[in-house]
């Protein structure tokens, strides 16, 4: 008994505690189709900070706690084997009413923003293929609760991330498949992320599949040897065969060795495509054969370059401010981050440690009863 109330205590002790945290919006670091990213600071309930990346959905669908719980399954798939080359959601919060996905901070600048100064090397492409090629292998290997393959379902150029040392992250894992599921329940067809690079069966209506996360990142490959944009999605087939002719004629001689690699990904027909293992091995056989600079040396100062460009973000309402974390506040229609959330915190937190109060007097109180029968039965024993 003493144990399962010293438990009891325990965890509501934690319970508090997490609850009890804040989250400090320090700067808006990009806008998308998901919401908006900024980069923050989480303060536990000893004052103990850490940075973090702090993504606030737009609100989509009803079913809020079915999408939190699609997430956690997606958490849990990278918490018990990490892979290095793929940074997933670490908690789910509940701010002000809005859900905050926090994931880690990277000091790194986004592929989309680096191809805006020109192309990449030809051997730098290649290392990058092998370090993404490698980690969706991995990815894909996996299955989910319910038996089903794992696919990043949001492969784009502003889901790569590379910093000054040439480390490449994929970054939204798991967030990408939660919002797909909550916001297939209430519209036909939607598909999300920048459509120029989905897959032809999924612009028709598939789901995204191991074999359409490959499509997209050839497509991004191409898109970093080439300097240029690939074009929007095409719907007939042989209209899309011809731009793939033309954009593989277009790559210079340094990008032609990469073109064999890509192009076992930009198939049409999903189940001709080379899977993830085989462009992996191809891409690091190609790495040695191409001399020219790799992805470290290209990296540290093509990556510095766009870090020093101005890049100007207009603030909102979040940014500065440092709000409690986990107490619903307003309703779901207008979120409001002034007094009112303030005052409702420290209401729900009185309310938190009143009930752990009466929880721990019912433990002692248990166990004293307990106590109390056991000295009685020993006292009948002995007479």
């Amino acid at each position: 008994m003493w144990n399962g109330a010293v438990a009891l205590v325990e965890h509501w002790r934690v319970l508090a505690s997490r609850l009890m945290r804040e989250l400090c919006f320090k700067r808006v670091l990009g806008r998308g189709s998901m919401g908006t990213v900024y980069a923050a600071e989480l303060i536990d309930d000893a004052g103990v900070s850490r940075e973090c990346a702090a993504k606030v959905l737009k609100k989509a669908g009803s079913d809020r706690e079915g999408f939190r719980r699609r997430l956690r399954a997606q958490i849990a798939c990278l918490e018990a084997r990490p892979i290095d080359t793929l940074t997933g959601v670490e908690e789910v919060l509940r701010v002000n009413d809005l859900d905050v996905v926090i994931s880690r901070l990277l000091d790194a600048v986004d592929v989309g923003r680096i191809l805006e100064k020109g192309r990449m090397p030809a051997r730098a492409v290649a290392e990058l293929g092998v370090a993404l090629s490698g980690g969706l292998a991995e990815l894909h290997s996996r299955r989910d609760a319910a038996g089903r393959r794992m696919v990043h379902q949001d492969v784009k150029p502003t889901n790569i991330l590379i910093t000054a040392g040439g480390k490449p992250f994929l970054v939204d894992f798991g967030l990408a498949r939660a919002t797909y599921v909550e916001r297939e329940q209430h519209t036909q067809g939607l598909v999300l992320g920048t459509l120029n690079y989905y897959a032809p069966e999924v612009l028709a209506g598939a789901s995204p599949a191991v074999e359409s996360d490959g499509f997209a990142l050839g497509i991004i490959l191409w898109e970093c040897a080439a300097g240029g944009a690939w074009g929007p999605p095409l719907f007939h087939r042989p209209r899309f065969q011809k731009r793939v002719e033309e954009r593989f004629a277009s790559l210079d001689a340094d990008g032609q060795p990469l073109m064999d690699v890509l192009r076992g990904l930009l198939l049409w027909e999903p189940r001709e495509r080379a899977t993830m293992v085989d462009i992996h091995q191809r891409f690091q056989s190609l790495v040695e054969q191409l001399e020219g600079p790799g992805l470290v040396a290209w990296a540290d100062s093509a990556v510095a370059d766009v870090k020093n460009s101005v890049r100007r973000i207009p603030s909102d309402g979040l940014m500065g401010r440092t709000l409690k974390v986990g107490v619903q506040t307003t309703s779901p229609a207008e979120p409001d981050l002034g007094e009112a959330a303030t005052l409702e915190n420290r209401r729900g937190r009185g309310w938190l440690w009143a009930g752990l109060g009466l929880l721990s007097l019912a433990g002692l109180a248990t166990v004293s009863a307990g106590l109390v029968v056991a000295v009685a039965v020993f006292a009948y024993l002995c007479l």
